[in-house]
């Protein structure tokens, strides 16, 4: 997850997991919630509009790793 990096998520820097509760290290983004955000603003997304917008994104990004060894012959 370090490695992926996109305008519109949020970067994950790790996570504090020695001791409960585990913890994960975010950045911080201004604005409050997010499902308050997503409330208030009222814009619909589709699910095909979250999908096209995810194979745009990995279609685009070089350093994306695809497991082979799993694939059927």
């Amino acid at each position: 997850m370090r490695r992926y990096r996109h305008p519109n998520v949020v970067k994950f820097y790790g996570v504090a997991a020695e001791r409960e509760p585990v913890m994960l290290v975010m950045e911080l983004v201004e604005g409050g919630a997010l499902d308050a955000y997503l409330q208030k603003k009222k814009e619909k997304i589709t699910i095909a509009d979250r999908v096209y917008s995810t194979f745009q994104y990995f279609l685009n990004e070089k350093s994306v790793e695809y497991p082979r060894d799993n694939v059927k012959k």
